[in-house]
């Protein structure tokens, strides 16, 4: 019996992956982005019911809470595994850098390591982003299908 559904380690990587390279650089944007203050006019406007302003800003805080997400969930993660996280697949620093600061000279021990790395990601993501996101969006594991 098992607790948990078996997940497909190359799928959940290639998950984590797409994740930095799209919705995390995407988020990174969105939150550097410069929010004006309302104009102010004597001249009466009809009321909205929806305030465009309060929206955006509520946006930016919810993108926001998602990078600290981001960032607790790195954290979490072994040292080796928050080198190549943060040194390769934020910053794409080059492959050698990262395997001698991680003193490794196999290029198939660091992909292992890359793989175990996105694995912890997958992991500790999914609980730190859990309040933040309905309907298991957190969750960039791939599972492995039952065997009948």
């Amino acid at each position: 019996m098992f607790l948990f559904r078996q997940v497909d380690m190359k799928r959940t990587e290639d998950n984590v992956l797409k994740f930095f390279s799209d919705d995390y650089r995407r988020l990174c944007s969105m939150t550097g982005t410069n929010l004006q203050s309302p104009v102010l006019s004597a001249t009466p406007a009809a009321r909205s019911v929806q305030n465009p302003q309060e929206n955006k800003f509520i946006k930016l805080i919810e993108n926001r809470k998602i990078l600290e997400a981001v960032n607790r969930s790195i954290k979490s993660c072994s040292h080796d595994s928050q080198v190549i996280l943060t040194q390769r697949i934020i910053k794409n620093d080059e492959l050698h850098l990262i395997m001698a600061q991680l003193s490794i000279s196999s290029y198939s021990t660091y992909y292992k390591m890359q793989t175990v790395a996105c694995n912890a990601f997958a992991d500790a993501f999914e609980v730190q982003a859990e309040p933040l996101f309905s309907n298991n969006e957190n969750d960039l594991h791939a599972y492995e299908k039952p065997k009948v």
